[in-house]
C-alpha cells in the first residue's frame, strides 16, 4: 500500500475506474441479453443503468486531463 497521500488518492482513482469499466461491462451484457427477452422491465433497467454508467463516465472525464485525442498522440505521455 502507498505511503504518501497522492499514492492513496491514485490507488482510489485507479480503482474507481476500474469499477467503472466492470459495471460498463455488465451493463452492456445486460442490454444486448434484455433485447431478446419479451419482456420490458430488464429493458428499463439496462436503460437506467446506461445512464448511470454514462454520468459516471462524465465524472471521469472531468477529472482527466481533458485533451482531445489528436492532443494526447502529438504531446506524448504525461510526466
Amino acid at each position: 500500500l502507498p505511503q504518501d497521500v497522492w499514492g492513496w488518492i491514485v490507488a482510489a482513482f485507479q480503482v474507481f475506474c476500474t469499477v467503472v469499466a466492470v459495471c460498463a461491462a455488465i451493463v452492456k451484457l445486460v442490454a444486448a441479453v434484455s433485447k431478446i427477452t419479451p419482456t420490458t422491465k430488464d429493458d428499463e433497467f439496462a436503460a437506467r443503468g446506461e445512464v448511470i454508467i454514462s454520468k459516471l463516465m462524465c465524472v471521469l472525464d472531468a477529472m482527466s486531463l481533458g485533451l482531445k485525442a489528436e492532443q494526447a498522440r502529438r504531446t506524448g505521455p504525461v510526466k
